[in-house]
């Protein structure tokens, strides 16, 4: 007969074993350095194999022609980046036309300097905004508004009309600008450099703005400006203005003492004074002496294409108006 449990016995806590939860899985013993180096066999032949493929490539294209290399790659990207070496290498475009991955074959074409070469160029392009950068840039180098036509992107259309419209000083590509402050400014500009450039007073009459008091002003401004340019005082007869056409008397010609813009009280004829004397003198100072934003920085756009020097622009406030001017956006 069994011996009764006595109170020790019944109270014995469980083993270890006991505890563990039974998952039905079992502990798997760490990998031997055998296996590891098993495991990584196949990379390693991998590798191997490849780099054996790439030898035997480079020595039996070894005398092939260098499109010819790269028609031969073995592997499409190795192609793509083959055709975009030798396109850089030689400068020539045609070579991207083959690269088929599309941001890799228009960097290719930038890189080749199709964004400076003629405009037929450009539709090689896959992405439309840089395609239409493509067209601006050769209308930049070229002074054909024909590409700006085909520009999708407006705010660089205008901006490519602008271009034309200053490589010939010629009004016309003007009428194609679809934003009608920038077209109206690209008129003005015009105007004031023909009338300038050529002496001429009546160029001044193509001045354009929405209000007629306004333009009648700029008209003013712009005789103003051609007299103090000319140092001609005869010229401020066309002046209807009282005060531009009293300002312009006192301050153009030889024979007049000269009064200082920064003694001018009223602020309409400091500005204008300011306005004619940069023109005059090419001073970008008497620019940024204007109070009047518009004026300062149609001032600005007018003594950049005076001068030819772009840099100008950067001090136009206005974002679109320097864009058209030619500065950053």
């Amino acid at each position: 007969m069994p011996a009764p449990k006595t109170r020790k016995d019944a109270a014995e806590p469980p083993s270890e074993a006991q505890k563990a939860p039974s998952d039905g899985k079992k502990e798997e013993p760490p990998l031997s350095t055998q296996e590891k180096v098993q495991a990584f066999l196949p990379l390693v032949i991998i590798a191997v194999v490849l780099g054996i493929a790439i030898l035997l490539f480079n020595i039996f294209t070894q005398g092939e022609a260098p499109d010819a290399r790269c028609a031969n790659a073995l592997l499409g990207g190795w192609k793509d980046n083959c055709y975009y070496s030798l396109a850089t290498q030689t400068m020539n475009g045609a070579y991207c036309l083959r690269i088929n991955e599309t941001s890799l074959h228009d960097a290719c074409l930038m890189a080749a300097g199709t964004l400076a070469a003629n405009a037929s160029a450009c539709a090689d392009f896959s992405d439309s905004l840089i395609r239409d950068q493509c067209y601006l840039g050769s209308v930049n180098a070229t002074g054909s508004e024909a590409p700006c036509t085909k520009i999708v992107n407006a705010m660089y259309a205008d901006q490519c009309f602008l271009s034309a419209a200053y490589a010939h000083l010629d009004a016309a590509p003007c009428a194609s600008i679809r934003n009608n402050a920038s077209r109206i400014g690209c008129v003005n500009s015009i105007s004031v450099q023909l009338a300038l450039r050529d002496g001429n007073p009546s160029l001044c009459r193509g001045m354009e703005y929405p209000d007629e008091p306004t333009r009648l002003s700029l008209v003013d401004n712009c005789y103003y400006a051609l007299a103090a340019n000319q140092s001609d005082a005869s010229l401020c007869a066309y002046i209807a203005n009282e005060t531009i056409h009293s300002l312009c008397v006192s301050n153009v010609g030889p024979q007049t003492p000269q009064v200082p813009c920064e003694q001018q009280s009223a602020p309409g004829t400091r500005d204008t004074c300011f306005f004619t004397r940069a023109l005059a003198t090419n001073a970008t100072a008497d620019c940024g002496a204007i109070a009047g934003a518009a004026t300062k920085d149609y001032c600005y756009v007018n003594l950049a294409r005076q001068l030819g020097d772009l840099t100008i622009c950067e001090f136009v406030v206005d974002a679109n108006t320097r864009r058209l001017c030619g500065g950053s956006p």
